[in-house]
């Protein structure tokens, strides 16, 4: 397949773009600035012109993955709307372009994030429940809504709703992993907010199932069937470096310090089931936690 990867610079997109290329797909890489590479390139100024047209033709699929770092020390205004900017209106550009296509991708594929359902508590939430409260949430929803022209137009679109994603080389893990590997891990809040996650193996392989089955589309969540509370996510960090988790950040301590970024980031429960790949009959490496980490942490 010729496949085009907006994102490319991100733990995911760099991921993807890896793992492509293993399987022998032709990428090309949509970048805001010229760079070398091994793979072709294209290169966007996003913040002055429109896509380029011409370069985005005769494309199987196109994948975007683009979007701001959440983390940060506090969510400031203009922090909040980098990552509005970033998500929603990089991908209605996208999608116009892709509409004006003389030969259009079969599909188009586009991040999003289980924070659409936003905290949800004890209670579970599949593909077919409803948007939920919070900047995160907002965030989603405006992302999603982006890509309705795409729907309408009868490109197959798939919105890839991905929770905690777990690997050593990127994402949130690494900068659990030293505190620890030291012993000084840490719970975070009360520990009974749920975690949904799914290793970056699994991620990667429900990705290429996308690109290959027609039948896939619309959301679709990328989280295991397993979701675990905080507290037995940071406990089996521990067991994975054999060391005791003896700390706990109180819930006052994380809202005082993080703000909003981290009561949602930290204290929001996500209880997500992956119904839409249950119902495909997809099966998971790494369904449990513990084996996880485990795997990954002895990588």
């Amino acid at each position: 397949m010729r496949i085009l990867v907006a994102g490319s610079n991100g733990f995911l997109g760099q991921a993807a773009v890896r793992s492509l290329l293993h399987e022998k797909q032709q990428i090309v890489r949509l970048l805001r600035y010229p760079r070398v590479t091994d793979g072709e390139v294209i290169v966007w100024n996003i913040k002055k012109d429109p896509p380029p047209l011409k370069s985005l033709e005769n494309f199987d699929a196109i994948i975007h993955l683009g979007g701001e770092n959440l983390a940060g020390l506090h969510w400031t205004e203009k922090k909040k709307w980098l990552i509005r900017e970033s998500r929603a209106k990089t991908t209605q550009q996208i999608v116009d372009a892709i509409l004006k296509l003389n030969n259009p991708p079969e599909v188009f594929l586009v991040a999003s994030a289980i924070g659409y359902y936003g905290n949800c508590g004890h209670e579970w939430v599949d593909e077919s429940s409803p948007v939920g409260h919070g900047f995160l949430s907002e965030v989603c929803l405006n992302w999603e809504s982006a890509t309705e022209k795409i729907k309408k137009s009868g490109i197959r679109l798939v919105q890839l709703r991905s929770g905690l994603v777990l690997d050593r080389r990127g994402g949130i893990l690494p900068q659990l992993m030293l505190p620890f590997k030291w012993g000084l891990g840490c719970k975070m809040g009360n520990g009974k907010q749920f975690v949904s996650w799914i290793t970056l193996y699994d991620w990667l392989t429900v990705l290429k199932l996308i690109l290959s089955n027609r039948q896939i589309r619309g959301a679709l969540n990328l989280v295991t069937p397993n979701p675990v509370t905080q507290d037995e996510f940071a406990e089996g960090l521990g067991r994975a470096f054999r060391r005791p988790v003896l700390f706990r950040f109180p819930d006052s301590l994380i809202r005082f310090f993080l703000g909003e970024m981290g009561e949602e980031l930290l204290l929001f429960s996500t209880r997500v089931r992956p119904s839409r790949l249950l119902g495909l009959g997809f099966s998971f490496k790494f369904p449990v936690l513990e084996n996880a980490l485990k795997s990954i942490v002895d990588d």
